[in-house]
């Protein structure tokens, strides 16, 4: 497998992890209002869902110049 490949794994990991911070930092924030925990949940959760953005963003555009 090469690096580039491994490296949109990695990216979609981040992602999907991402999601279930947010998913359980909103259940936490749902349960009790200002809630650290859940607020940091949600927090890192965003980040890496961004992260994943970025990166699945850079490489659909370096693929439509690629086919020009």
């Amino acid at each position: 497998m090469n690096f580039e490949k491994k490296n949109q794994y990695l990216y979609m990991a981040l992602g999907h992890l991402g999601m279930i911070f947010v998913g359980l930092g909103v259940m936490r924030m749902m349960s009790a209002i200002n809630d650290s925990a859940g607020f940091a949940f949600t927090f890192f959760g965003f980040l890496l869902m961004n992260i994943y953005h970025s990166s699945a963003e850079d490489s659909l555009f370096k693929r439509r110049v690629e086919d020009r």
